[in-house]
């Protein structure tokens, strides 16, 4: 489940509660790794796969209403910026970030 939990960001008790939910609706089954106890392999059952079109539509559609109002120029900077703050970041201060000058400090 941790493998899970980092891909979509959430902790691995409550990727593993989502898992055993789609389970239950018969959307992913659970497979066996024979070279590791702990390795859960998921896949899809055919169920879900026929529900794929059908969430993609919903999901170009969301898109067309939530960002429809954004040219295509603006969508691309929108993207650009996006995948700037989603991109994996080293610890410690960031020289481009300006801060205010703090009391007695010059600008």
């Amino acid at each position: 489940m941790g493998e899970v939990a980092r891909y979509i960001t959430i902790d691995p008790a409550a990727a593993s509660r989502v898992v055993d939910r789609l389970v239950g609706k018969g959307l992913i089954s659970r497979g066996v790794d024979p070279g590791s106890r702990r390795r859960v392999p998921l896949r899809l059952t055919p169920a879900a796969r026929a529900l794929v079109p059908e969430l993609v539509a919903l999901a170009d559609a969301n898109d067309a209403a939530y960002f429809g109002a954004l040219t295509s120029r603006q969508r691309q900077e929108l993207l650009v910026l996006l995948r700037s703050l989603s991109a994996p970041r080293s610890p410690g201060p960031n020289p481009d970030k300006q801060h205010p000058p703090r009391d007695g400090e010059q600008s």
